[in-house]
């Protein structure tokens, strides 16, 4: 079973660091 919360924090977490990277 997927932990969906802790997807999502991953993906917000790189989504972050892409933009931050920018």
């Amino acid at each position: 079973e997927i932990d969906h919360k802790f997807v999502f924090e991953n993906l917000g977490r790189i989504c972050g660091l892409k933009l931050f990277n920018q």
